[in-house]
Order: C-alpha cells, then sequence, then structure tokens
C-alpha cells in the first residue's frame, strides 16, 4: 500500500528554496546573524561581491521580508540591515 504523497513541491517550500540558493543571498544572510550591519559592514564581510549585486540583493531579501532597512534621518544618513524575526 503506498502512502498518500503528493510529489509536487509546496509552492512557498519551493520559492524559500529559490530565494535562499540565489547566489550572494545565503552569504548576506549569514554576514547578519551577528546582528544589524551597515552596507559597507556587508560588503566587507563578503569578498567578491560587488556595490552593484549586493544593492540588488539587498531589496531583494527587504522585498521578501527576510531583512529590514532602517534609515537614521542623520547627517550623513546611517542605513542598516537586519534580519527580521
Amino acid at each position: 500500500m503506498e502512502p498518500d504523497f503528493d510529489p509536487a513541491f509546496c509552492p512557498r517550500f519551493h520559492e524559500a528554496v529559490e530565494v535562499l540558493g540565489r547566489r550572494w543571498n545565503g552569504v548576506i544572510l549569514r554576514a547578519l546573524l551577528h546582528g544589524a550591519a551597515r552596507f559597507a559592514d556587508i560588503r566587507e564581510t563578503v569578498p567578491g561581491l560587488s556595490d552593484t549585486m549586493l544593492s540588488e540583493r539587498l531589496k531583494q531579501l527587504e522585498s521578501y521580508g527576510l531583512i529590514e532597512r532602517e534609515v537614521e534621518p542623520s547627517t550623513p544618513v546611517r542605513i542598516t540591515y537586519a534580519l527580521t524575526d
């Protein structure tokens, strides 16, 4: 007797794997495990990652709700990134 098993992946699981599997996303999230960090701090933690790619990936991760961006209105403006709950 075969168990009831749907071989199709759950769409949410599939999307999560796609997001985490994109190049640089995993290391960016790992860089934020120790707390909030500024753009330059993340860039220094991840060698070989261009500013353009880091900016793009941060925007994507924010749009998925995995990280949050906090803007401090100071001079100069201070922006930090942190993992969400």
